[in-house]
C-alpha cells in the first residue's frame, strides 16, 4: 500500500499545485492508493474555500483529511465535497486502520479518550493515526525553542504502541516539517506541504521525502 501525506497548505493555491505536480508525477510510475492531509488545508477558511483549493489539486485518488487550527470549520468532523474527514471516523484500507484526531491541542485534550476507546475496537497489526499536532517532545520544536506539541497525544502513543505499530502523520510545526522521530514502537512524521510517500508492505514502513 501507498500513500502520500501532506500538511499545512495554508489555502495557498501554488502549494496545491504543487502537490498535484507531485502525485501526476509519481502515479506515472507507482500506483498511489490515497492522500492525507494532515490539516491546515485553508488559513481562517471554511468548507468552501478548502474545497475550492482540493478542485485545484485535483487528486486522483481518494483523499483523507483533518482539521488543523487554522481550518474555521463549524464542526471538526465535518466531510467536504472531495475529501473525507477521519477525525473520529476510522476507516480499513488494505487491511489497515486509519484514523484521525484533529484541531489544536484543546482539541486533542477534549477527544483524546474517545480516541483511546476506538483505538481499542482497531485489529489490524498497523495504524496509521493522523494528527494536526505532533505529540509533545517529537517534531514539535517551535522557532521560541518550545516544545508545543500535545501531551495527551503522546501518552496516547506511548501506552497503544506496545500492542501494535503506529505511524503518525502530523504537521502544524513548520520549523519541524520531514522531521522524523520515534516513539517505541511508533514512526512519527511531520510531514509538511512537499509531503512524505510512504509504503506499508505486511508490518514494514518505508518513508520518501518529496
Amino acid at each position: 500500500m501507498r500513500f502520500i501525506a501532506f500538511s499545512d497548505f495554508h489555502g495557498m493555491e501554488y502549494k496545491y499545485e504543487h502537490a498535484k505536480t507531485t502525485v501526476n508525477e509519481i502515479i506515472q510510475t507507482k500506483k498511489i492508493d490515497f492522500i492525507i492531509i494532515c490539516g491546515d488545508l485553508t488559513t481562517r477558511g471554511g468548507p468552501n474555500a478548502a474545497q475550492s483549493l482540493l478542485k485545484v489539486a485535483n487528486f486522483p485518488v481518494d483523499t483523507y483529511f483533518v482539521f488543523g487550527n487554522m481550518d474555521y470549520f463549524e464542526r471538526i468532523d465535518q466531510d467536504l465535497e472531495n475529501a473525507i474527514n477521519i477525525h473520529l471516523n476510522p476507516v480499513k484500507i488494505n487491511g489497515y486502520d486509519m484514523l484521525g484526531i484533529g484541531g489544536d491541542t484543546r482539541d486533542i485534550k477534549k477527544d483524546i479518550t474517545a480516541v483511546r476507546e476506538i483505538i481499542k475496537t482497531l485489529k489490524s497489526k498497523i495504524l496509521i493515526l493522523v494528527s494536526h499536532v505532533a505529540p509533545h517532545m517529537h517534531c514539535d520544536l517551535a522557532y521560541n525553542d518550545r516544545h508545543i506539541g500535545s501531551k495527551p497525544l503522546t501518552d496516547l502513543i506511548k501506552n497503544i504502541q506496545k500492542n501494535k505499530k503506529i505511524l503518525v502523520c502530523c504537521g502544524h510545526v513548520h520549523e519541524q516539517w520531514t522531521c522524523n522521530a520515534k516513539l517505541g514502537n511508533a514512526e512519527i512524521w511531520n510531514v509538511g506541504p512537499n509531503g512524505i510517500l510512504f509504503e506499508i508492505i505486511d508490518s514494514n514502513i518505508t518513508a520518501q521525502i518529496l
